[in-house]
């Protein structure tokens, strides 16, 4: 997790984003190890912790697209939320106004 943190800090000092860097929210997030932050993003999100805890506005629409990497469980949960905001699903050949892209990357195992 220092990694990310010291990664998203160092985005502020980037030429080509780093006027952008603010609108960057960090919200470390573990399923086991211990943290401030435990659980699935997913169920932060439904709750409306995520969005009382960033003070960010829940997902909407008319306003958000998401676009998300991970293995097919990680996936389904995604998608399954991004519907429950509202969003649909769109592909390549048919966007949808508000449009929620799935695609999946191979986890590798560790060793």
């Amino acid at each position: 997790m220092a990694y990310a943190k010291n990664l998203v800090c160092s985005l502020q000092q980037d030429p080509l984003i780093g006027e952008y860097a603010q609108q960057l929210k960090f919200y470390p997030m573990t399923t086991r190890e211990s943290s401030v932050h435990m659980g699935r993003i997913t169920a932060v999100m439904e709750s409306g912790v995520f969005f009382e805890t960033t003070g960010l506005p829940k997902i909407h629409p008319d306003e958000d697209r998401v676009m998300i990497c991970g293995s097919m469980a990680m996936l389904k949960d995604c998608a399954r939320m991004c519907e429950s905001f509202g969003l649909v699903e769109g592909t390549n050949n048919a966007s949808a106004p508000s449009c929620c892209r799935v695609r999946f990357c191979k986890v590798r195992e560790e060793l």
